[in-house]
């Protein structure tokens, strides 16, 4: 039987355990284990003063404290039982992993998971949560991960506070009515005043293993080592039919194998091959720290204003670990891992059939040079900008400093800006800060907004990463195989 741990959002965020469609995440019976961090979390909150959440917490907890009697509590969804049952209290003591950090709520829980594991290492066990920093470090950990499946959600729904905080925020539009209202904020993000990533570093691989990945691919691809193999056709009417009128018209025709010239260029270039498909497993871990160390952030700037921000400057400035990427990370082929591509393999060359009269042939040729390309028309005049459109400012190359300019930034308009950065360092964990402030000339004060930069490392498996790679290359119907066809 599966014995799943939830998380702490599993009570907030979700609906009531009975009205909960269990088939929609498992096919039979489960356990379903409570954290006693959970529980300590759910007791706190019955106090924190957001009406919702202090809500829900005083509903569950007299459900945990009856599973405090007792050893289980079932119940039955869609003909599955769902046992309940609390996690059992372990000594306290260094954590089981050294990646796992006990000051943070969600590393507990995982460190609750693996003690348990520890003592009942024959059941299958998993943790159910939404959060992704946790399916991360569950990944790091080869720990089972399940999502919360969308339908168990509550809706989104407003308390009194809420209402009377939304009337204030009307009232306070209603002021503002006669000028801009620069609103700043982290695009797809709950917490718009924090960043934090968990990042996969990867080692080089062996040698060993470079050449066994690359002994792999060139079995699939084995070099062409005979070349008297004279060619034959489909003996179909048409090729017959044509056969016939070639011999008529030009007389016989006689089979020629690849000339030595040809057989030692292929011979070169597939000893290239070789080198470059060695040096694409090698390289794949720079690739795959390329891809986890430059991250985007997104940031909405809106005017939710009456009025049109005149001349306005939208500023980007980093502070402490962090840096602009240089590059692109929208456009990067390796943003995508399927982009992931073995190099091709040289073809080899084959004989021809070759007519005796080739006369023919050798007159019937135009010359290259007789075609002239028709030259396209610039154009003289140049384009003036959009005025309500945003343009990059010259910041003298500051690393650290990106600007933006628009001439008229409309009234009830935004945009997104998508932001690479990069932490400075690998070997230790990052902070920083994210300052977006937006000034113009009819907005008295700058408006300004820091968003908290976090990035913290973690090594990762790079053998099995790379043969994961090389599988996916084989599923999607091998790269290589496609192109040479």
């Amino acid at each position: 039987m599966l014995n799943i741990f939830v998380d702490t959002n599993f009570f907030i965020q979700c609906k009531d355990k009975e009205q909960i469609p269990w088939n929609l995440l498992v096919s039979e019976d489960i356990t379903v284990i409570i954290p006693i961090t959970v529980s300590r979390q759910l007791d706190s909150f019955k106090t924190d003063g957001n009406r919702r959440r202090s809500g829900r917490a005083r509903k569950v907890l007299p459900f945990i404290k009856e599973l405090l009697n007792c050893s289980n509590i079932p119940i039955v969804s869609n003909g599955l039982t769902i046992n309940f049952k609390m996690a059992e209290r372990f000594p306290v003591g260094p954590p089981k992993n050294p990646i796992l950090d006990l000051s943070e709520t969600d590393d507990k829980i995982i460190n609750e998971l693996l003690a348990w594991h520890e003592k009942y290492s024959d059941e299958d066990v998993a943790l159910l949560s939404d959060d992704t920093g946790v399916h991360l470090t569950c990944s790091q950990l080869e720990i089972k991960c399940l999502y919360i499946p969308k339908d168990w959600f509550l809706p989104q729904e407003r308390d009194d506070i809420d209402r009377e905080i939304q009337s204030l925020k009307d009232e306070i539009q209603k002021l503002k009515s006669d000028s801009p209202d620069i609103i700043i904020a982290q695009s797809d993000s709950n917490d718009s005043d924090e960043f934090n990533r968990k990042v996969l570093m990867y080692d080089e691989l062996s040698d060993s293993s470079i050449e066994e990945l690359t002994l792999r691919v060139k079995n699939r691809h084995q070099k062409v080592i005979d070349f008297s193999t004279k060619k034959t056709e489909e003996a179909t009417f048409s090729s017959i039919f044509a056969s016939h009128l070639s011999v008529a018209a030009f007389g016989t025709k006689e089979w020629r194998a690849p000339s030595e010239s040809d057989i030692e260029k292929y011979n070169v270039e597939y000893e290239e091959w070789e080198n470059s498909v060695y040096k694409f497993f090698a390289n794949i871990p720079q690739k795959l720290n390329m891809y986890s160390k430059h991250n985007i952030i997104s940031i909405d700037i809106s005017n939710a204003g009456a009025m049109p921000a005149e001349s306005a400057i939208v500023e980007f400035e980093l502070l402490g670990d962090f840096i602009f990427s240089k590059i692109n990370l929208r456009l990067e082929p390796f943003r995508t891992e399927s982009q992931f591509k073995i190099p091709t393999p040289p073809k080899a060359p084959s004989g021809r059939f070759v007519s005796l009269l080739n006369t023919f042939a050798l007159a019937s040729r135009v010359s290259e040079d007789l075609v002239r390309p028709i030259q396209g028309l610039t154009n003289p005049y140049s384009l003036s900008r959009d005025p309500f459109s945003f343009y990059k400012r010259d910041t003298e190359n500051n690393d650290r400093l990106k600007q933006f300019h628009i001439q008229e930034f409309r009234h009830e308009t935004g945009d997104q800006f998508d932001l690479s950065i990069s932490p400075q360092y690998t070997n230790k964990e990052c902070k920083g800060i994210l300052r977006c402030t937006v000034s113009a000339k009819n907005i008295k004060k700058s408006v300004s907004h820091d968003i908290k930069l976090k990035m913290s490392f973690m090594k990762g498996d790079i053998d099995r990463r790379a043969r994961e790679i090389f599988s996916q290359v084989e599923t999607v119907g091998w790269i290589l195989d496609n192109e040479n066809t």
